[in-house]
Parts: structure tokens; C-alpha cells; sequence
């Protein structure tokens, strides 16, 4: 059922429909949407009550004993304050209101913030992500009690939250990472001439010449062996049978014979090779080869579109990925998702990562599907791309339903 309601937001009181001090049964029956509960940290006394993404309700007891609403964090659209709507909303209109209101102001690229009226609002590519607002002096209350709580542990990592479980969950990841310097085709003098004049590029040609040629290597200069891992580039080695697809660029070529032996899910063939084929980002195609090494054909495709400059892969290891490892503790005190987390490394299995989504969103996604391949900044430089295969497809190998995921910051 969706939440048809407007919230118009009260400093200190919560909203003209929902109120700070409310019960979780006063606040159901306003909003008349079911509800789930979960817990922000391990330490933290009460739970989190969510109404599908769009409102999220923290809890507190009060002198009279009752659990009562503290505060609300909201990413819906119907959200105002003096009916300007904020969900969504061009970040300077509404960055002229907050101005104007809080005379406190705290403006950066990422939120915009009042402490003495316990406002935080986030940002995301210029647009209002998300609004969060308490009661007068929630905020204090909570830092003191983190504070106290992460004093008495002997490690703040021990106090980072496990989520929503009574035990900290982990994962079997196998991991990778580059080896040597990326490389790409030889400088093309009127492709980058083009360049130059469409972008106004504000050096000398020269230069910019100079600093990619530093930066990268000519893939015709340097040895890359037939059949070894890699990401990206010009140089893909196929089998007779597979041809180079057509509107695509090469996104990995992964030697199972050589990752097989770190998966400890034992769900990828023990031979043979993966590749992985991109196009935009979101779309692509995955084809398994069980051959040989020695059956491989050299193709070679120059190209400026997505990841036209490649890197092999070095090391491969097997590493256990804590769910702990995804949280961070605010400038508040509170331990919160970070969005950010994971997103510089490449590996395959694992927890899902999309530097844009949130927590609820990158658990409903790990349900029923398994992390085939993410390739981090540690390859890119900026992103992470993600494919994801539902279980039973890895197990039966097709790889025809693959879903393709890029995000950055």
C-alpha cells in the first residue's frame, strides 16, 4: 500500500501529522501502512521502525516509561518545509531556504545542517536525498550515550553494528587486485584533437599527451599473456566459438582454474573462463568457455567507450567479509550505513555494493541473488560495477539473466 500523506516538518515537534512522543501504534494508525523494525547498532537500546523506505521512526523511553518517537528521517517526496518541497528538490532552492530559516547554517556538498534545530539534510548529485529531524536535544542525547558505550569496549570495531541478527554475519569472498600500470591503445592524434576541441580542454595538447602516456602504457608495448585474468582494455582472448559482441566493450576475462581454488562456496566451475561484456553500465552479456588456455584466438578492439583502457589482475586470495565492515560512526555519534564502504574493492561474492543505495535496498537485492563479479575503484579509479546471478542460474550455469549495476559517488 502506498503512503499518500504530506508531511509538513515543525522544528522540534516532528510533523503536522506525526509527532514526536507518539507511540509506534499512534503513528501506524496515522500512517496506515505496515511497518518493519530493525536495530541501527548493537549497542543501541531500541529499534528502528521502517515504513517502506519512505519514513523511518527512532525511538526513546520517556520519563514515564513509555516508548515514544524521537525522531524521523524521511526520503519521500511529500515532504515540505514552509511548502517548499525538499525530497528531491534542486539542492540551491532549497539551500536559499535553509539560509533563510537557520540562522546557524552549515552548507557543504553533501548536506545541509542546523545543530541548534536539529535539521540534517542530504544530497545526492545536487537533489535533496533524504531530511532528518529530532526532538530538542535528541542528538546530544545520543552522542553521550554512544560515547559512554564505545568507551567501555575495547575496540570500536567490536562496536560498529551486526545488524538486525544475533551474531555477526560474514562472507566467503574471493578476492583480486591490479598488477602494473592500466594500458590502452597508442595516441590517437585526431581522435584527441576532436577531444580537445569538443571539451575545451584547458591545456596544450602536448601536455595532455605527455600526462596520458606517463599515466598509461601502450597494450601493443607490453607483454600480456594469452589467458590471464584482466579488466578491461582493448585485448580479450576467445574461443574459435565466441565472437566479439557487436555495441558492447570488454569488462573482464576471469581464469577459473586459477579463482576456483579461493572459492570456498564451491559454486564456480573449476575450469574454463568467464567474460564479461558492458554496455552503459547497467546492461551486458556473461558467456562461460570450458577451454583451454591454448584454444584462445588474440582479439584486439580499440575503442573509447566504457573501460577502453585495461589492467590484468595480480593477486587472488580468499577473504572473510564482515557485515560489520559497512557501518561507520557518524560525526553524531551514531552507527550508520556507509554508502561508501566496499566500493574500492573487486572480488567476487560478497555483500552488494552501490554507492547510491541504501541499506534496506542492498539487503532486499542479497536475498536471492549472488555477487558474480564487482570490479571496485581499485581497477576504475571512480565507481564500482556490480553483476549479480540469482543462485540457482550460478548453480545451473546460465548466465543468460546476469543484471548489470555501475554506480559512483
Amino acid at each position: 500500500m502506498e503512503l499518500i500523506m504530506n508531511f509538513n516538518l515543525k522544528i522540534f515537534e516532528g510533523t503536522d501529522s506525526i509527532k514526536f512522543g507518539m507511540t509506534s501504534e499512534e503513528i501506524q494508525s496515522i500512517l496506515k501502512i505496515k511497518s518493519t523494525f530493525f536495530k541501527e547498532s548493537e549497542v543501541a537500546l531500541y529499534q528502528i521502525e521502517n515504513y517502506n523506505d519512505i519514513c523511518q521512526v527512532h525511538y526513546e523511553a520517556s520519563e514515564d516509561g513509555q516508548i515514544v518517537s524521537a525522531a524521523f528521517r524521511f526520503s519521500a517526496p511529500s515532504v515540505f518545509l514552509d511548502n517548499i518541497q525538499l525530497i528531491g528538490e534542486e539542492a540551491g532552492k532549497v539551500e536559499d531556504l535553509f539560509k533563510l530559516k537557520f540562522k546557524d547554517y552549515e552548507i557543504s556538498d553533501h548536506c545541509f545542517v542546523s545543530h541548534k534545530s536539529e535539521i540534517f539534510i542530504t544530497l545526492n548529485f545536487g537533489k535533496i536525498l533524504t531530511v532528518y529531524i529530532t526532538r530538542k536535544g535528541y542528538v546530544e542525547k545520543q552522542k553521550r550515550f554512544y560515547e559512554k558505550a564505545l568507551s567501555q569496549s575495547t575496540s570500536l570495531i567490536e562496536k560498529k553494528a551486526k545488524v538486525i541478527t544475533t551474531k555477526e554475519e560474514k562472507y566467503c569472498v574471493i578476492r583480486f587486485s591490479p598488477l602494473g600500470k592500466e594500458y590502452h591503445q597508442a595516441w590517437d592524434e585526431a581522435y584527441h584533437e576532436q577531444l580537445y576541441k569538443e571539451y575545451s580542454i584547458d591545456k596544450p595538447l602536448y601536455q595532455m599527451k605527455s600526462e596520458l602516456e606517463s599515466e598509461y602504457d601502450d597494450y601493443k608495448k607490453i607483454d600480456i599473456p594469452i589467458g590471464i585474468s584482466r579488466i578491461g582494455g582493448p585485448v580479450v582472448d576467445l574461443p574459435e566459438n565466441l565472437k566479439y559482441p557487436e555495441g558492447y566493450s570488454f569488462l573482464a576475462q576471469i581464469d577459473l582454474a586459477l579463482f576456483s581454488k579461493h572459492d570456498k562456496l564451491g559454486l564456480l566451475p573449476d575450469r574454463g573462463y568467464l567474460y564479461f561484456f558492458v554496455k552503459d553500465g547497467d546492461k551486458g552479456l556473461v558467456f562461460y568457455e570450458n577451454v583451454e588456455k591454448d584454444k584462445l584466438k588474440r582479439i584486439n578492439k580499440e575503442h573509447e567507450d566504457w573501460y577502453f583502457a585495461g589492467r590484468i589482475i595480480g593477486d587472488i586470495w580468499f577473504e572473510n567479509e564482515l557485515i560489520s565492515s559497512r557501518y561507520k560512526i557518524d560525526d553524531n555519534g551514531l552507527t550508520v550505513w556507509d554508502e561508501l564502504a566496499g566500493e574500492e574493492t573487486s572480488k567476487i561474492y560478497g555483500i552488494f555494493t552501490n554507492v547510491q543505495a541504501t541499506e534496506n535496498e542492498i539487503k532486499k537485492m542479497m536475498k536471492n541473488k549472488i555477487l558474480l563479479l564487482q570490479v571496485g575503484s581499485d581497477f576504475l579509479g571512480t565507481g564500482v560495477q556490480c553483476v549479480y546471478i540469482e543462485e540457482d542460474n550460478l548453480r545451473s550455469m546460465d548466465f543468460s539473466q546476469c543484471i548489470f549495476d555501475y554506480s559512483q559517488t
